[in-house]
């Protein structure tokens, strides 16, 4: 056992030594995107990959890091996942 901790004592004294600048570790990072004030029940628009302008309601949000994704249901009864940037809330006219 001795020779194979050895073997790799050796091996991890010939790779590199990656070294961060303080410099760029400190550096300011880009904010996220603003993720929209949108909630369930909110009614949505979104422009779908055929160019076609659809709709629906969200029934639910799951988020990750950086983006939001907005479950919802369409008129037709189906529902779909669109990713929260691409969508457009649809304000109530009085």
């Amino acid at each position: 056992m001795g020779k194979y901790l050895d073997k790799i004592r050796q091996h991890e004294r010939m790779q590199p030594i990656e070294t961060v600048k303080t410099e760029e570790a400190l550096k300011p990072q880009q904010p996220l995107d603003p993720i929209p004030t949108i909630q369930l029940g909110d009614r949505i628009t979104w422009r779908g990959s055929d160019g076609k302008v659809n709709d629906g309601v969200i029934d639910f949000l799951q988020t990750y890091p950086g983006e939001v994704w907005a479950f919802c249901t369409r008129p037709d009864g189906g529902w779909i996942a669109v990713n929260a940037k691409y969508i457009r809330k649809v304000e109530a006219s009085l």
